[in-house]
């Protein structure tokens, strides 16, 4: 799992508010925070504000069908537009499958990743457009294994906040003398004291996942037997 790095977040985030008000009168004017305060709050405000709106009677269900209709391909800014800004090239989830977005020269949309809601959007609807609450990813991710979990900054790591090198790290474990040649001789486990961290590991599956990648692991190790015999 890695960290969502651009210099312009916040920019961005600002842009996502002033191309999208327009679209979304009607929010309801009795809310605890304004329209802006929700498109472009930060992931540890996305908290207080889900937490908040949970028990709230107003419904916030349109916020949703304005997402859907975002996620359309049209002239005007939107989900294509959004995932282009953002640049982000490979799932910050699984950190191995490719997300990249292509918009042709004629701006034609032709791909683009998923948007994952980290604050799933059936529960907290309200957040369904919120800036930091959409995370580019894999369609494996997104919705083979996230789906609609149950997430926050209390329960997972958001991407826009920190990545999981931080809290985590892997460790190699030897099976047999088989490892120098063989990827059956060695597994590779995530390791971790952050509960955080245990449970995105958990959610995304993250240490099967890496285990269908040990044949890099093996040229690692290979790589390294070599400078060591130079």
């Amino acid at each position: 799992m890695i960290k969502i790095q651009h210099e312009h977040l916040d920019k961005f985030a600002k842009e996502h508010y002033e191309s999208l008000k327009g679209k979304l009168t009607g929010f309801p004017e009795d809310c605890k925070y304004s329209l802006e305060e929700v498109l472009v709050a930060k992931p540890e405000k996305l908290d207080e504000i889900a937490k908040w709106a949970k028990d709230k009677t107003v419904d916030y269900e349109f916020m949703i069908k304005k997402y859907e209709n975002f996620t359309t391909k049209k002239k005007e800014y939107d989900a294509y537009d959004l995932a282009k800004k953002l640049n982000v090239n490979v799932c910050p989830y699984c950190n191995i499958n490719s997300t990249y977005t292509v918009i042709k020269k004629n701006n034609k949309k032709i791909t683009r990743p998923e948007f994952d809601h980290f604050y799933d959007k059936s529960t907290h609807p309200i957040l369904a457009l919120s800036f930091y609450n959409l995370i580019p990813s894999c369609h494996s991710c997104n919705s083979t294994l996230k789906g609609s979990e149950e997430f926050s900054n209390e329960t997972h790591i958001n991407p826009y906040s920190e990545s999981l090198d931080k809290v985590a790290r892997f460790e190699l474990k030897i099976e047999d003398s088989t490892f120098y040649h063989s990827i059956n001789g060695f597994d590779v486990k995530l390791k971790t004291e952050d509960e955080r961290a245990k449970n995105s590991i958990k959610s995304f599956e993250l240490d099967i996942l890496y285990q269908n990648h040990k044949d890099i692991v093996l040229e690692l190790i290979k790589h390294l037997a070599k400078l060591k015999r130079c």
